[in-house]
């Protein structure tokens, strides 16, 4: 309100300084004018000198408050929506706080609805958590629906995200008909890879490969090895290379049926 008050008065001085300089310029009569001021007896014409003054304040006065003023930015409407992104970078910003750094992460938000997009958010990272947002690696994020330049990370613990992340992939057909039992109903063990070749299919921009694995089951059981055949991310094939330790998921009644994961995953309730 007070700006636009400010405004008010500088386009009214605006427009008699206008009207004086006009008079000036074309006038006969210089002391007199159809403004309601007083006539001008001597040479210098104080309404003009003192126009121009608060004029000038007003114009400098007013730029000042728009300039401090933050500009409130439409903000988008809707409830926050979950959804998986890939990541593509990580990259340090050069801001450490408690001499933690802080990083920027850019993502490949795809939502459960409508098309994907690229986003990035900051947030400060000790070393053993950037080992989860290395590239290739898979996110829940929170955002809102036309609003794509802001984004939030979601609690990974979160059942609800690792169902959703889970349900994600199933849907895309990143998880073998023939595996789906074996990833959503199965047990988590650890495994070594023994050897991987690439089929040449790739799907949402992901690319399937072959393993064998060495799996050795946390019950003291004899270690065994099987085949999993899944879909991972360019980027992250560096961290299945001969000898990484995976993990492999799988129903005790069919072992055969394995389905190797990087990290050590849950299946659907």
């Amino acid at each position: 309100m007070f700006t636009w008050i400010i405004r008010i008065v500088w386009l009214v001085l605006s427009a008699l300084l206008l009207v004086r300089i006009a008079e000036s310029l074309l006038g006969v009569d210089q002391t007199t004018s159809i403004l309601p001021i007083p006539s001008i007896t001597g040479s210098v014409d104080v309404f003009f000198i003192v126009g121009g003054v608060a004029w000038g304040i007003l114009l400098t006065f007013g730029v000042l408050v728009g300039a401090g003023r933050p500009r409130r930015r439409r903000s988008a409407r809707g409830p926050q929506q979950l959804a998986p992104a890939t990541v593509i970078e990580t990259r340090r910003t050069g801001m450490t706080i408690n001499e933690v750094p802080q990083y920027e992460i850019f993502l490949d938000v795809q939502p459960v609805e409508g098309e994907a997009f690229v986003s990035s958010f900051r947030q400060v990272l000790s070393a053993p958590e950037v080992i989860h947002v290395q590239p290739g690696g898979m996110l829940p994020v929170l955002f809102r629906p036309g609003d794509p330049d802001h984004v939030a990370l979601a609690d990974p613990s979160t059942h609800g995200v690792e169902q959703m992340m889970l349900r994600w992939r199933i849907a895309h057909g990143l998880v073998a008909d023939e595996l789906i039992s074996a990833r959503t109903r199965g047990i988590s063990q650890p495994a070594s890879v023994l050897a991987l070749r690439p089929t040449g299919a790739q799907r949402e921009g992901q690319v399937q490969i072959t393993t064998r694995l060495l799996i050795t089951p946390a019950d003291g059981s004899a270690a065994f090895e099987a085949d999993s055949t899944v879909f991972v991310h360019p980027d992250a094939l560096s961290h299945v290379q001969v000898g990484s330790p995976v993990f492999a998921m799988y129903e005790p009644a069919h072992p055969e049926r394995v389905h190797m994961t990087i990290q050590r995953q849950e299946g659907l309730a």
